[in-house]
């Protein structure tokens, strides 16, 4: 494979450094020191998507992540709030590789719900496999041409699903590696950031499915779980490089007629997003916290934080570093709502010989 080196100094959402704060030594130019640290940092979605980031957004089958990717399309294309987080409007290009029919339904009930079109979302009614690069050719002309036509600024690109558009092992570093470079030349020939929408594994408290180099990539990741056969779910920010992981949310769809019927003479509806979401508050829904219980019933009220990992990831295998980050947010958690004290080893930052203790 022949290897392309990008240029991504606009890369997540930095504004292009000027060719003035730049010094050239060979043929690379280089930023020297901290030139440049004052550039200003773009935002599809403010403190949630980067506008020149990569992403993922993953579940299980049925998680409602698909109509999460849709609401949050239909914000950007027409400029309105997320999550109650304002947007960079714009078009938006939404490979729908599982198929059109169930997309443009969703659309529409989004239109419905929010009383406005979305005619800047563009569905591509196919899939795209990213890692050749015909492929990208492709995708990079017709995202072009959209902008020419609409004479706007292309924002965001969506996979969905990155499974449909993935040629190879997902599980193989290498396979993923080679997709990962085909979104990184889509998002740096046209300057717009790129979303996937993923499935997890059997485990779901292990990730997204496949390499981990995926991950590893992520500029963001979120995480969707649904409230068993409810319209309800959680949305869960995993990742987030450039600033905070967001608090989790519970976000609730709504059936929405469509305005036509089917054979039966039965209403044809799909789901759309009518409420703002709340901020889900782990320990009011959790009152027998996990990490509370084991700290009480197998510590003796008081642990050293690697005993306490242990003994909630009680496998052969090191827990996974999704794991290691959700427990370390758990425990934050429970410390600035006053159930436990944490006696840390170092004061800049977590250790494993940290003592963990029960609030009296």
């Amino acid at each position: 494979m022949k290897h392309e080196q990008l240029d991504l100094f606009g890369e997540l959402g930095f504004a292009k450094q000027s060719t003035n704060q730049l010094q050239r030594f060979g043929k690379l130019k280089f930023s020297i020191g901290s030139t440049g640290y004052d550039s200003p940092f773009n935002w599809a979605v403010k403190d949630l998507i980067p506008a020149l980031g990569f992403g993922v957004i993953y579940g299980p089958s049925g998680s409602l992540k698909s109509f999460l990717a849709i609401d949050l399309c239909c914000s950007i294309a027409s400029g309105k709030s997320w999550l109650g987080k304002t947007t960079t409007s714009g078009p938006v290009v939404y490979v729908a590789a599982e198929g059109q029919l169930g997309v443009s339904r969703r659309i529409k009930a989004w239109e419905l719900a929010n009383e406005t079109t979305a005619d800047n979302v563009f569905v591509l009614p196919q899939n795209m496999f990213i890692s050749e690069r015909n492929a990208q050719d492709e995708l990079i002309e017709a995202i072009q041409e959209i902008e020419a036509f609409t004479q706007q600024k292309v924002q965001l690109v969506v996979i969905d699903t990155l499974s449909r558009c993935f040629i190879g092992d997902e599980n193989t570093s290498r396979d993923m590696t080679s997709f990962i470079q085909g979104c990184d030349r889509v998002k740096a020939e046209t300057q717009s950031g790129v979303l996937c929408i993923h499935h997890c594994g059997r485990d779901e408290s292990k990730g997204a499915r496949g390499s981990s180099a995926l991950r590893a990539a992520c500029d963001y990741e979120f995480q969707t779980k649904r409230n068993g056969k409810t319209k309800l779910l959680k949305f869960v920010n995993t990742k987030q490089k450039e600033g905070e992981e967001a608090p989790d949310l519970e976000l609730e769809f709504d059936t929405v007629e469509l305005g036509l019927t089917c054979e039966d003479n039965k209403p044809i509806t799909s789901l759309a997003r009518l409420k703002e979401p709340t901020i889900k508050n782990t320990m009011e829904a959790e009152p027998d916290h996990p990490i509370l219980k084991i700290l009480g019933e197998t510590f003796g009220g008081r642990a050293k934080r690697v005993d306490l990992r242990q003994a909630i990831y009680p496998t052969d295998s090191k827990p996974t570093a999704a794991q290691r980050k959700s427990l370390s947010r758990s425990i934050a958690k429970l410390q600035e709502s006053g159930r436990i004290s944490v006696e840390q080893e170092s004061p800049s930052r977590a250790s494993d010989k940290d003592i963990i203790s029960l609030a009296h």
